[in-house]
């Protein structure tokens, strides 16, 4: 373990330079004027002859803190050298990833970047294009796992008639081959009805990915049929349809720029 000599300042910092310095070996030192080198010199790694130390190298990043590496000389052909900074590198490198996950939690609960800037001031002070920055550089880094064995289906349902008898179509398509999984004919649409079309006709202990119009109940069967295995995903043109009510029959260009923008980020 690195040897830490201590001056009545770093005293109270004993227990977190050693966390710091704990994959270091006995031979080197933290001194008393927050050096960090090797206790004897290395041999220089030009001509072999033993170097002497020859002060340090001071890193720093803004609030943060600074960290003094020691720097050898060899006085036999001159050559200098810098000790290892890996444990500065890394000390900011677990601040920065801490300061990351922090931006990207609130980003996920929607917290604006305004919003962020003002939290952040109470721990690392940074503007919301820097939160910006990190959240996006996070978000291009981050690796998503490749989809395996996931079915796309689309399920829909239509209600013919039969002479005077109202009846009911469900129907499962396969979004990726375009082929039709499953068209029957029912009397009833209730629940029950469309839980065993779905057991059927699906695996039901793979995962799926199932598009469907807007009724509400369609959230319940899947999570009685399928558990946590099913992704349910509401129709972009349902959707958009909905978005149309929401506007007069005789809109302003204004408006219609509105709703341009709403359904082309759909």
């Amino acid at each position: 373990m690195t040897k830490i000599q201590l001056s009545l300042i770093d005293f109270p910092h004993h227990e977190i330079l050693s966390s710091i310095l704990n994959d270091f070996s006995n031979d080197f030192e933290f001194t008393a004027d927050g050096v960090f080198r090797r206790i004897i010199p290395p041999l220089c790694p030009d001509c072999g002859f033993p170097m002497s130390h020859n002060g340090f190298n001071t890193y720093r990043k803004r609030i943060l803190g600074e960290a003094n590496i020691g720097r050898y000389l060899c006085r036999a052909c001159g050559k200098s050298v810098e000790e290892d900074r890996t444990f500065w590198n890394n000390l900011k490198a677990g601040f920065f990833d801490i300061i990351t996950e922090i931006c990207l939690r609130l980003r996920l609960n929607h917290a604006s970047y305004e919003l962020i800037e003002q939290i952040m001031s109470f721990i690392y002070p940074c503007d919301k294009d820097t939160v910006r920055n990190i959240v996006q550089s996070a978000i291009e880094e981050m690796k998503v796992p490749a989809i395996r064995d996931i079915r796309f289906v689309h399920y829909d349902e239509q209600h013919p008639k039969a002479g005077r008898n109202q009846k009911y179509r469900l129907t499962l398509l396969d979004s990726i081959s375009r082929q039709v999984i499953a068209d029957e004919l029912f009397d009833s649409k209730d629940a029950g009805t469309v839980e065993d079309f779905l057991r059927r006709n699906l695996d039901t202990h793979k995962p799926i990915f199932i598009i469907t119009d807007l009724y509400r109940g369609y959230s319940d069967i899947f999570k009685r049929v399928f558990g946590n295995k099913a992704t349910h995903q509401l129709c972009l043109l349902h959707l958009n349809k909905l978005i149309v009510r929401d506007f007069p029959r005789k809109t302003s260009i204004e408006q219609e720029l509105v709703l341009c923008n709403i359904i082309s980020a759909n």
